[in-house]
């Protein structure tokens, strides 16, 4: 028997009925969803920022004072967490299976230079002022203080660390074989300087930077093709400006090392 036709459109009211709420729960569950992803995203982002402000965090519990050497360096590898985990994770390497590489002759003389270095710095007391860093396969970092080579605004180098860096021009010496290059950096903080000398930060670093690479060509005999001497002021900060901490971590040296195959 046929539906009259007001049945058959009550049926057909009742089946659209049906297919619009089908479409909100559709709608309704992708919205959901969506929500859902921003708020892992929002979580996520909470996480990373709280990681990244940790260093400040760490500076401002330190006090008012200056740090002693030894925390300021380890505050300096705290904030440099990249740089430290590629010290760590960088040096095991992977073949085209995910198996570890094996040792290189370069492996090798890059892990007994570093060993030399840390060994001298060790024994002149200054491994809270001077740090060790295997960087790449074939690249060394050896961070100085400002303080244990130059008097405040100065660039002679202070007579009484000339001794160690005879040590150091040795030990150099005794890898030249294997040196392809030295590349000495001078950083300073942001604070201004303008003296006869030095008119700005870009001078002093400068002028730091290549003090110390003059006296290891004159101390070590390497060739002086090998050396590279670089200034960049303020610009290249590894901590925080804004304390004195901050500042005294970022007045520093560095010699990056690099040894060939």
């Amino acid at each position: 028997m046929r539906n009259r036709p007001d049945e058959e459109e009550f049926d057909e009211e009742e089946e659209e009925g049906e297919s619009y709420l089908s479409s909100y729960s559709d709608l309704v569950t992708d919205l959901m969803a969506v929500f859902v992803l921003l708020l892992s995203f929002a979580l996520v982002t909470q996480a990373t920022h709280n990681r990244s402000s940790s260093p400040d965090v760490m500076m401002e519990s330190t006090g008012s004072g200056l740090m002693e050497a030894g925390q300021l360096l380890e505050y300096t590898e705290y904030y440099n967490q990249d740089e430290a985990k590629g010290a760590d994770e960088g040096n095991t390497e992977y073949d085209e299976k995910g198996e570890p590489r094996a040792k290189t002759a370069m492996d090798v003389k890059t892990e007994e230079l570093i060993k030399e270095l840390e060994g001298h710095i060790a024994e002149a007391g200054l491994d809270g002022q001077v740090r060790v860093t295997k960087l790449e396969q074939n690249k060394i970092m050896m961070r100085m203080m400002d303080s244990v080579l130059f008097d405040t605004g100065k660039s002679a180098i202070k007579e009484e660390v000339k001794p160690i860096l005879d040590g150091i021009a040795d030990i150099l010496f005794e890898y030249n074989n294997v040196i392809k290059t030295i590349h000495i950096e001078g950083h300073t903080d942001d604070r201004p300087i303008n003296t006869l000398q030095f008119p700005s930060n870009w001078e002093l670093s400068t002028g730091r930077a290549g003090s110390v690479v003059r006296y290891l060509i004159e101390k070590s005999g390497i060739a002086g093709e090998k050396f590279f001497s670089s200034g960049y002021g303020e610009f290249h900060p590894i901590a925080n400006n804004a304390t004195e901490e901050g500042r005294a971590i970022n007045r520093r040296v560095e010699f990056t090392i690099e040894v060939k195959d």
